[in-house]
């Protein structure tokens, strides 16, 4: 886990009543490494087409997704 930088590529979302959801990240240009501030009322799954996968807990998740 790393610490997220003030002007990085950070997302920060708030995520209501997703279980699992899939992200193409080509037409959402993250196809890089990716900072996650991630707000989730429950557990969640983030697939990216690319392959990766995050699990999400309930509360504020903050991670780095290293590109594949």
């Amino acid at each position: 886990m790393y610490s997220l930088q003030p002007g990085s590529n950070t997302r920060p979302v708030s995520l209501e009543k997703i279980h699992h959801m899939t992200i193409d990240v080509t037409d959402s240009c993250l196809a890089g490494a990716i900072n996650l501030d991630i707000d989730s009322d429950g557990s969640s799954t983030l697939i990216f087409s690319d392959g990766r996968e995050v699990e999400l807990v309930q509360g504020r998740n903050q991670l780095f997704v290293n590109p594949l």
